[in-house]
């Protein structure tokens, strides 16, 4: 007869919390890579293979000082060990090479630059000068559209 036990305790709790944050960790670091992998992509195909190898390098002097460090780390393989540490690193770089251009894209939108109309006049003539920038966001150039417009039905004549 056979007799089986569930575990229980706070041992098989840190067990399921180590479990259970690890699995939201991965599940971040992809997200993070399928942020990325656009971005990467369009720069060229070269860059996600580079990172990788980057990644596996810097994985190397990472996993050695953990083991050193991590007693309990140094029962598992330390080929697995490299393994996980190169993926998740892969994953993450991926992600922090294109948050710039993320972050570039969401200021751009969220915060679009304000460009001066300057005018000059000596009297009889005036001259309106629009503010022009060659990167903004929708809404600056529907509203350099709009004052345009506005001066056309105002009587200017407008040069570009």
């Amino acid at each position: 007869m056979t007799v089986t036990t569930t575990p229980t305790g706070s041992g098989h709790a840190r067990s399921t919390l180590r479990i259970r944050l690890a699995t939201l960790l991965w599940a971040a670091l992809v997200l993070c890579w399928l942020a990325g992998l656009p971005v990467l992509l369009s720069a060229t195909w070269l860059l996600p293979p580079a990172l990788l190898a980057l990644s596996a390098l810097i994985a190397v002097p990472l996993v050695w000082t953990w083991r050193r460090l991590w007693r309990a780390s140094r029962a598992r393989p330390w080929l697995g060990s490299w393994l996980r540490a190169s993926v998740g690193g892969w994953l993450m770089l991926c992600g922090l090479v294109a948050a710039p251009v993320y972050w570039i894209a969401i200021t751009t939108e969220t915060r679009p630059a304000i460009v001066p109309t300057i005018t000059l006049s000596n009297g009889p003539r005036t001259v309106v000068l629009q503010g022009m920038q060659h990167v903004g966001s929708e809404r600056f150039f529907q509203a350099v559209v709009y004052d345009l417009e506005k001066a056309l039905a105002d009587g200017y004549v407008l040069a570009y």
